[in-house]
């Protein structure tokens, strides 16, 4: 039988998992400019830079086994969250010519709820689409 984790738990394992990409993004080049950015609209666990590039990543952990991928558990709600504070960080850094790209980092950890393997999904998704307009012909 699975033990049910605490949020205190939860809430370690997940730290634990965007330390581990934090370090991995570092050690292929990256620059973190913010940890844990938040607006009142949504949040975005790194913003990383690479060039010309600025990267939104979102970390998502999962147990070892676990029958649901870390990147399937990104919905369309949590993508524009992290769309609307990824247009307020731009705004509020006045950055203007830079690409901009929205990566996953899938973690999957092992029985002790340490990180075990990290895959980095560059491009995950775009830009949100518009729900509930319809076009006219």
């Amino acid at each position: 039988m699975t033990r049910q984790l605490s949020q205190e738990d939860k809430d370690q394992r997940g730290k634990r998992a965007e330390n581990a990409v934090a370090r991995r993004l570092w050690w292929e080049g990256y620059r973190i400019l913010e940890r844990n950015y938040a607006t009142g609209a949504g949040e975005v666990d790194i913003v990383a830079r690479r060039g010309e590039t600025i990267c939104f990543v979102e970390v998502r952990a999962k147990a070892e086994g676990s029958p649901v991928a870390p990147k399937d558990t990104v919905g369309h709600g949590k993508q524009r969250r992290i769309h609307a504070a990824a247009s307020a960080y731009l705004k509020a850094s006045r950055l203007t010519d830079v690409s901009v790209r929205y990566d996953i980092a899938e973690v999957w950890l092992d029985e002790r709820g340490k990180p075990k393997q990290i895959e980095i999904i560059e491009g995950a998704f775009g830009e949100p689409r518009r729900t509930g307009a319809r076009s006219r012909r």
